[in-house]
């Protein structure tokens, strides 16, 4: 299938719709006639919920912009501090030239979704995709029902790669903290995911913590604060 933006076309290889945190990877033929390489991603949910909405923009736009300069120019658009533009996610996978970003406005004077809805109108970002909506509020859904997955390396049957959470289908997939990240939630997450057998296979399960690449920042839902000292 494809879908026609400018003068070019743009093909797409359709996620397979039983692998929701598959990534598979279309090609983009812009005016230039080069190929670049995006990949697609699971929309989020647009179910109904119940509980406090945040006006949410998430968008797909090209890799090299710096997280620094969009966030300067979001606030530039909304008229508002820069300190109120919160950037949840900022994700450009590796070897991809697609960034995803999910940004809200920290802001009770202007009109969020308004001002969210001319940030994504804005065409010096370069969007290919936008998605302005109201989220519910994460702190609101009990930990025990949140959704755990693994972003797999290598492809849908490989059993290695990042595990990912969210709060519910409405959320983009964010990352657990891996300062207290586990051995025993490491075999958690692998039994989930694989299927109880592979804690007795041949190969042991494990993990390794790692950086988020470059300039990349990922959405981490915080269920308990402790805080000591003055």
């Amino acid at each position: 299938t494809y879908a026609r933006g400018g003068a070019k076309p743009i093909y797409i290889t359709s996620c397979p719709f039983d692998t929701p945190v598959h990534k598979c990877t279309h090609i983009f033929y812009p005016n230039t006639g080069n190929p670049s390489r995006y990949e697609c991603v699971e929309p989020v949910s647009t179910a109904p919920f119940g509980g406090t909405t945040v006006q949410t923009l998430n968008a797909a736009l090209p890799a090299g912009l710096p997280r620094a300069t969009f966030v300067a120019m979001a606030a530039e658009i909304a008229a508002i501090p820069e300190s109120e533009v919160i950037v949840s996610q900022w994700d450009s996978a590796s070897g991809s030239d697609l960034t995803w970003v999910t940004v809200s406005l920290n802001n009770t004077v202007i009109n969020t979704g308004v001002a969210l809805n001319a940030i994504a109108a804005n065409t010096t970002f370069g969007f290919l995709d936008t998605d302005v909506r109201g989220l519910p509020l994460g702190s609101e859904i009990a930990s025990n029902l949140w959704e755990w997955n693994i972003e797999r390396l290598g492809g849908a049957t490989s059993k290695r790669g990042f595990v990912v959470t969210r709060p519910t289908a409405h959320f983009p997939w964010g990352v657990p903290c891996a300062a207290t990240w586990t051995q025993a939630l490491t075999e958690v997450i692998c039994a989930h995911v694989f299927g109880a057998a592979i804690l007795s296979g041949p190969r042991p399960v494990e993990f390794e913590t790692a950086p988020i690449p470059g300039d990349g920042l990922r959405t981490m839902q915080v269920e308990t604060v402790a805080c000591a000292g003055g």
